[in-house]
């Protein structure tokens, strides 16, 4: 991280508004718990050692115009060059690091000619723009427009009003809640689990939605548009291009429109609907309970007495459509049955029977080359050299024992390394013949030990300068063999990951639903606790206040969507019992003790802080005295040990029927099946233990 040549800070009362401005350069903004506005400019000096010599950071600072000052409620915050073009040539440029109150947002303005904003862990207005540089936005609460000429737009854990537009870029947007809008004029726009309303529009480019939840509208002008896992109200058009959709369950309209291709629709028939489909052809199932026009190319009625407008139209193209979700499961099982390689894979692998196996192969394919250089060249002069078959058979077993050898360790030490096939290739040849000069002095010693020697000796060696290459195109052709066996093996194995992913749609879904539930569950016991100090204590409410945002950002900053380190999942207890702390004061106390070396172990998320949220609400609420939170986390053999206790009463009969406990059981059963356990002992030191594999 480069060190900051420049620091401000201004308390933030009396600002309303931050404006950036600068040529070229990166800024950074993000949220912090002061109260004060903190600017840091860094320098970038990459310098050229051929033309000039690398300067110092305030020697570079000279060559710019730095404005860093409050007008009335305005922060100004502009950068511009002197006039030296010769600071293009030596790669410097500024960073702006800009940190800003979580708890009072301010507008912020951000304006760059060429270089990156991103915007991470900060709340309020925002609006970025750059000429030619990447946008990225994470965790960011508010208002967020951003614009750039020529580069990527990223946003992901976002809440609020959002809209990116991009001219020659792509934008990927991920985990998004609220109102958004994305634009590009020759670029992809890629979104995945939003909840909102979605407006997207792409003049030369694919869009492609999955996991949204709301209203979506979709238009682009040369593209293709695909759904899936859509669930509320959808509209899509395009000029020149394909449509495919999977709904899961219809919101108020279903709208999709192509001038000039084919629409592909997957979408449930349990609803009323009315139906306009339009088509060249029009292919649907069997629609029970429906009246109305059914012909080749149109469909025009109520389904289930009318409801949601259903309007579909190919106007030069077919229109297909099914129930449920594509059948993606047996497609891909069929695959992997039709690409099943007959012989075993198992080459050079070290146990036995990949050994014989190999060895088997490599003793076939020498003595059918040597079969072939040897009755060619008794063929061609005519001589049966007698007494030699000994030798022969000993010389083909060494030179089977010499390939397989070089190839084994060939293909685990340099395949790797090297890139090209044809330097593979030449290398391989390069070792199989030094191999094959091991290999013919070896026939040498066999051929004189056990056979008679031949009274013509130049045709044997003649014959032998020929077998020094029997090693190396056996080589080739095992090598060629275990290239194409390692293809089919890796297609298969693609398609079984495939199909494991498919087949954990669902429990994902069930997760997400999981997670989902669990985020309201102790938000309203917080507030709750906000509520009651209000007025008795503000300074306690306003510290709950801080604690519980700072407890919401561990939910929208989780990088892995299931799981966690550690580390961070102790952290979120943390935060969470110092927010019980403002609310109970001395009478909790509490203890997290980890065994060392386990801090990046990974967990399932929140799997700890709904058991002592539950410690709280049962045991320590319950108790009039001082209350104690115990967590301690160990390693035995080969599982983590996670035991969580309290000191309130025992738990009661019905404990099991509340959401909290039940959802984690319900995760370690979605997740580990029946390798992780979950028990309760209610004695005198009660406590819940958790065992996961590791």
């Amino acid at each position: 991280m480069l060190e900051p040549a420049i620091i401000k800070t201004w308390p933030v009362e009396g600002i309303s508004r931050i404006e950036t401005e600068a040529l070229f350069g990166n800024v950074y903004v993000a949220g912090h718990e002061s109260s004060k506005i903190r600017v840091e400019i860094s320098v970038r000096n990459f310098g050229w050692p051929v033309l000039f010599t690398a300067r110092n950071a305030h020697s570079i600072l000279k060559d710019y115009e730095l404005h860093l000052e409050q007008q009335d409620d305005v922060l100004h915050i502009k950068s511009s060059l002197k006039g030296h073009v010769i600071n293009w040539l030596r790669f410097a440029g500024l960073r702006f690091r800009i940190l800003l109150p979580m708890h009072k947002p301010v507008q912020t303005s951000l304006r760059l000619e060429a270089g990156n904003i991103r915007l991470n862990d900060c709340e309020g207005r925002f609006y970025a723009s750059t000429g030619a540089g990447t946008l990225r936005f994470e965790r960011v609460v508010g208002e967020v427009e951003g614009k750039t000429a020529a580069g990527t737009v990223e946003i992901g854990h976002c809440r609020g009003n959002i809209s990116a537009q991009t001219s020659a870029g792509t934008i990927e947007v991920s985990d998004c809640e609220g109102t958004m809008s994305f634009s590009t004029s020759a670029g992809t726009i890629e979104m995945e689990r939003l909840i909102g309303n979605v407006y997207a529009t792409s003049a030369a480019g694919t869009v492609e939605a999955n996991d949204i939840d709301g209203v979506l509208k979709v238009h682009t002008s040369a593209g293709t548009i695909e759904v899936s896992g859509m669930n509320g109200s959808l509209g899509a058009s395009t000029n020149i291009g394909t449509i495919e959709v999977e709904v899961l369950a219809l919101g108020d309209f279903l709208h999709l429109e192509t001038q000039a291709g084919n629409i592909d629709v997957k979408m449930p028939f349990d609803k009323g609907a009315d139906l306009t489909i339009t088509g060249y052809t029009v292919r649907t199932p069997q629609l029970d309970q429906f009246e109305g026009i059914r012909e080749r190319d149109r469909i025009e009625g109520a389904l289930h007495g009318g409801g949601i407008p259903v309007q579909i139209r190919a106007h030069a193209g077919n229109v297909k459509i099914g129930q449920g979700r594509l059948n993606a499961f047996s497609s891909i099982n069929k695959s992997i049955k039709e690409n099943q390689f007959t012989l075993p894979l198992n080459f050079f692998q070290w146990n036995l029977r990949g050994f014989l196996l190999s060895l088997i192969i490599c003793i076939t394919l020498t003595y059918g080359v040597n079969s072939i250089f040897y009755f060619s060249i008794e063929l061609s002069n005519g001589n049966v050299l007698s007494g030699i078959y000994i030798g022969i058979v000993l010389g083909n077993l060494v030179n089977a024992l010499i390939v397989l050898l070089i190839v084994a360790m060939f293909t685990r030490y340099f395949v790797p390394k090297i890139k090209r096939n044809w330097v593979k290739y030449a290398l391989l040849n390069m070792f199989s013949l030094f191999g094959s000069i091991v290999a013919q002095i070896i026939l040498v010693i066999c051929y004189w030990q056990y056979a008679n020697i031949p009274e013509n000796t130049e045709d044997s060696l003649n014959m032998a300068y020929l077998y020094l290459f029997i090693p190396c195109i056996v080589a080739s052709i095992y090598f060629f063999f275990w290239q194409r066996s390692q293809q089919i093996t890796r297609k298969i194995s693609e398609q079984e990951y495939q199909l494991v992913s498919l087949e954990k749609l669902k429990t994902r879904a069930e997760l997400d639903a999981l997670q989902a539930r669990i985020n309201p569950h102790f938000l309203y016991n917080a507030l709750n606790s906000i509520a009651g100090l209000v007025h008795e204590d503000a300074d306690k409410a306003e510290r709950m206040t801080l604690l519980l945002s700072k407890l919401f950002r561990f939910t929208i900053g989780i990088k892995d969507q299931h799981f966690n380190t550690l580390e961070h999942e102790l952290d979120i207890v943390r935060t969470y019992l110092d927010i019980e702390q403002v609310r109970f004061g001395p009478r909790l106390t509490y203890l997290l003790q980890v065994e060392e070396g386990l801090s990046q172990v990974k967990i399932p998320v929140f799997l700890l802080q709904p058991i002592v949220e539950n410690a709280i609400k049962h045991g320590i609420s319950k108790i009039s005295g001082e209350g104690r939170i115990e967590v301690h986390i160990a390693r035995q053999n080969d599982h983590l040990i996670l035991r969580i206790h309290d000191n309130g009463p025992p738990f009661s009969e019905n404990f099991f029927t509340g959401y909290g406990l039940q959802s984690i059981q319900d995760k370690l059963q979605l997740l580990y099946d029946h390798r992780a356990s979950f028990d309760i002992q209610n004695n005198d030191y009660k406590q819940v233990i958790i065992e996961l594999p590791c």
